[in-house]
């Protein structure tokens, strides 16, 4: 009973020799040879399992030689290099052609567009608020003078009742005046009537002790003149 093992394709003329791929070696593994497959890409198929199991195996190392190959493909790769990177030089610089001129030109056209439209939006705010405005009702016309008459009012009391406690704080102060003035004139009577009274005592005391000298002098010279005669 014959066993499919699958299709494969023939190696073609551009194909390395098998004596080439025979000779590579990796990680001390050879690869093996590919199977060969008849024309037609008919399925191949074995006598005995021994020759299926074979050609399993067969595949298998091929396979496994592939990988190793790439596994020390990406270590290759993952290596440092051995020189020097060759520094980045900086391109010279080029002149703006007419892409260019024109993506900018486009650049500004929709900043202006976007200006314009904020422009516009806040005008729009502007006349809907002031059309809001305008569209009040009567009573509402009429609340709203009646409150603002009652705040004049309320401002032309305060300021009148300010001008009224200047006033009175005013006449506070020149009342005050008079009756610190009225209570220092007599005071001042008080102290001059006393300034009188001592000076009149003090003339009086220097006339009496005036008169005693005077009589004390006249009984010593007489006491005098009568012991002498």
């Amino acid at each position: 009973q014959g066993v499919d093992a699958g299709t494969a394709l023939e190696p073609d003329d551009t194909s390395p020799p098998r004596s080439q791929l025979r000779s590579i070696s990796v990680a001390g593994m050879a690869r093996p040879p590919l199977p060969a497959l008849p024309p037609g890409h008919e399925p191949v198929t074995y006598a005995t399992r021994e020759e299926a199991r074979s050609a399993a195996l067969e595949e298998a190392r091929r396979i496994h030689y592939e990988e190793e190959v790439l596994h020390r493909a990406e270590d290759i790769l993952a290596r440092p290099p051995r020189t020097k990177p060759m520094p980045s030089f900086p391109e010279p610089p080029r002149n703006k052609v007419h892409w260019e001129h024109l993506l900018e030109e486009m650049r500004w056209l929709a900043g202006d567009f976007v200006r314009e439209r904020k422009f516009r939006a806040k005008l729009a705010r502007k006349a809907a608020y002031a059309v809001a405005r305008s569209n009040l009702d009567l009573e509402s016309r009429v609340i709203k003078r009646a409150h603002d008459e009652h705040a004049n009012q309320r401002k032309v009391a305060r300021h009148v009742a300010n001008e009224i406690m200047h006033f009175w704080i005013k006449v506070e102060k020149v009342v005050r005046f008079k009756a610190q003035s009225t209570i220092d004139s007599k005071r001042k009577q008080v102290m001059d009537k006393h300034l009188d009274f001592m000076l009149g005592q003090t003339e009086r005391y220097s006339t009496m002790l005036a008169t005693k000298l005077v009589r004390g002098g006249v009984d010593a010279d007489s006491d005098a003149g009568g012991g002498g005669g």
